[in-house]
């Protein structure tokens, strides 16, 4: 009842009073936990010299030290479950991964080398993504068909071009445009992280504005208050309500 008073007040709610029944707590956590920020996650994948299948490309378990150092720049170093209150992504406990946020967004990466379980269990995660970067060090180009999945409508292939530049290759199954990234680009070792983080947000955020049935984070968040923790109120007169949610109740 506590709870139900100050939420009444802080929103201007007097004129109303709710039955309070008992699964209110948990409509009103249901949209504490409804994101206000976009929320986007994107495979990272490992590729060494030499691996040309699925099951040899997801079995890396570590990776080279430019990988490493790449991955490391994506963003936080997070550890599902220990302190991370931050979008997870559906990984598991215990799992650490690069996370980003912003005021309006929150990102966070299925890194191969980082997923537990075999390959089967990483490709629950993996293979679910919109958008996939791939980092190849084999010496033949990256194909598609590699890693098959109905998913990744963006894929992004980093290969080295030299030593200190790396060469950008972007297909789409569909006609997005987004940045800051494109196909073909080179760009150097100290500035390719924070490129990929803005052109991966960017690319993800396209692949859902193209489909008509996407809900905005707020709206979305509107519709889950409207239904769930509206339906709660009931009209009733302004002396009921201030007598209601400001009188404590006596009791024998």
């Amino acid at each position: 009842l506590h709870e139900w008073r100050s939420f009444s007040a802080s929103l201007g709610f007097v004129p109303n009073v709710a039955d309070v029944p008992t699964n209110f707590s948990r409509d009103l956590k249901h949209l504490d936990q409804t994101c206000a920020r976009e929320v986007h996650k994107v495979a990272v994948i490992y590729v060494a010299d030499g691996q040309e299948d699925k099951q040899s490309i997801l079995s890396n378990t570590t990776a080279s030290p430019c990988f490493d150092r790449f991955v490391s720049e994506l963003g936080w170093q997070v550890c599902i479950g220990k302190g991370h209150e931050g979008y997870p992504g559906g990984l598991p406990y215990d799992t650490t991964a690069p996370y980003y946020a912003s005021p309006d967004t929150e990102l966070i990466f299925h890194v191969s080398t980082h997923l537990s379980g075999d390959v089967t269990q990483k490709w629950k995660h993996i293979g679910n993504d919109e958008v996939h970067v791939v980092w190849s060090e084999h010496s033949k180009p990256y194909r598609r068909e590699t890693i098959a999945t109905k998913f990744c409508d963006v894929l992004i292939v980093l290969e080295r071009a030299d030593d200190k530049t790396y060469r950008v290759r972007v297909e789409t199954v569909s006609a997005l445009e987004f940045g800051p990234l494109y196909d073909g680009a080179l760009v150097g070792g100290e500035e390719l992280a924070e490129l990929v983080r803005l052109t991966v947000i960017n690319a993800s955020r396209a692949y859902r504005l193209a489909h008509k049935d996407h809900i905005r984070p707020l709206r979305h968040r509107e519709h889950v208050f409207a239904h769930d923790t509206m339906r709660h109120m009931k009209k009733v007169r302004l002396s009921d309500a201030i007598n209601a949610l400001y009188i404590p109740t006596m009791t024998a």
